[in-house]
């Protein structure tokens, strides 16, 4: 089955190389990062071996508290928070997994912000051969990349993608927005950016996004021009609210009809968090655990009945037999109605 669109709705990417990053990765990383993204197109065709992308949340904590951010309402953090951290050696233990089923996609990251945790550079340590991973992603605020944390990602030389949320071009929208400082953001950047381009490597390469809402869409021009000839690629998303309340539905930008929703992710990840909960998709509203990692492999959890049992959702548009996908569903596509 094919999907026509995910969660993470793209309006436009921007890629200063020719081919885009597809073509900057396959270079870098040869025949098996070209294989890996043909079973990536071909997700829902089958159910595959292995997940294609695991994302590792290794705490729930976050230095922000975005406006359009579920963090940013306490009834939905209260809903997902949990307190734990990541054990080192639990880490290790599914990296080691997931190189045995590679290569496949690692994304040190969901809903957290990864540089809070003082471990990173043991965890990156601990990962294995970049050879074993088609690629290797990092997202973050960039609030806290100071140049001993930029250095020691890029001589891990396992990271791959290093994704920066900035959603502004003017500190008065991005202190609006996301609460913080947008002059030491660029700072950041362009001190990892500089860093890397000394060390003589090509990666990581820089992705800088910018999710619309009515509050920045005004600034997208100047973001692109901003940042279109410095990051590796730009890339404008589609904001979909976290909850159906006002203070998100009031950052709905006006933008062209959504596609009509469909969901690829039970097909493509597992994420894996800091508890050790094991979910089948990176929404913040998905409260189902498919299993726990601390009992189970990642594979058999991704073959169990209950990822059985939200592949059949995705497939059939079924939302309403999970609350979790029915929530999910109409944030992205209110067509849909109340489920």
């Amino acid at each position: 089955m094919k999907f026509s669109t995910s969660i993470h709705h793209r309006i436009q990417d921007y890629s200063r190389h020719p081919g885009g990053l597809e073509a900057v990765l396959v270079r870098e990383k040869g025949e098996a990062y070209q294989a890996y993204r043909e079973r990536w197109q071909a997700a829902g065709d089958g159910v595959t071996p292995f997940p294609l992308y695991v994302l590792i949340e290794t705490s729930d904590r976050c230095n922000y508290r975005c406006g359009m951010c579920f963090r940013s309402d306490d009834r939905l953090m209260a809903r997902y928070r949990y307190g734990e951290e990541l054990a080192e050696d639990v880490f290790r233990r599914i990296a080691r997994e997931c190189a045995a089923y590679g290569p496949i996609s690692l994304c040190l990251s969901s809903t957290n912000e990864p540089l809070l945790d003082a471990r990173l550079p043991l965890l990156l340590g601990g990962i294995g051969s970049p050879d074993l991973f088609a690629d290797v992603m990092l997202t973050t605020n960039a609030a806290l990349l100071s140049d001993d944390i930029a250095g020691a990602i890029i001589a891990a030389g396992i990271v791959t993608r290093l994704n920066v949320s900035i959603d502004a071009a003017s500190a008065r929208v991005y202190r609006n927005l996301r609460g913080g400082d947008l002059e030491k953001v660029r700072r950041n950047v362009l001190g990892f950016l500089g860093r890397r381009n000394d060390s003589g490597r090509r990666l990581p390469l820089l992705r800088v996004s910018f999710c619309v809402t009515s509050e920045n869409e005004h600034e997208q021009a100047a973001f692109l021009s901003e940042w279109g000839e410095v990051a590796d690629m730009v890339s404008f998303q589609q904001f979909v609210p976290p909850a159906d309340r006002p203070q998100f539905r009031a950052l709905i930008p006006n933008l062209a009809p959504r596609a009509a929703f469909s969901c690829p992710q039970p097909y493509e990840r597992l994420v894996v968090r800091g508890d050790g909960q094991v979910y089948p998709c990176c929404s913040h509203v998905m409260n189902t655990p498919v299993g726990s990692i601390h009992t189970d492999s990642l594979h058999s959890i991704w073959h169990n009945e209950k990822m059985a049992w939200f592949r059949k959702i995705t497939r059939t548009g079924a939302w309403a037999e999970s609350p979790d996908c029915a929530r999910c569903a109409f944030l992205n596509d209110p067509a849909i109605g109340r489920l």
